[in-house]
């Protein structure tokens, strides 16, 4: 659970990312949790179109972790 809110508050959803430093908030950004609570917020809050720039750090992060799984997972 400790992982958990963690990302939520370095996410943006719990403390919004323009409280954080300059350089924080560009590697926070990047965080898939971050993605995911700014297009969701756009898209249901704002009426804004698909979330292009948001889908593709998802994507990104989604290849990053298949090939990562596919490389060091073994079912040993």
């Amino acid at each position: 659970n400790l992982v958990f809110l963690l990302l939520l508050v370095g996410g943006g959803v719990i403390v919004p990312l323009e409280k954080f430093p300059g350089a924080a908030r560009s590697v926070l950004e990047l965080l898939p949790i971050s993605a995911l609570s700014d297009g969701l917020r756009d898209v249901l809050q704002h009426g804004a179109g698909m979330p292009w720039g948001d889908l593709g750090i998802l994507a990104v992060w989604a290849v990053l972790g298949l090939g990562a799984a596919a490389r060091w997972f073994r079912w040993e």
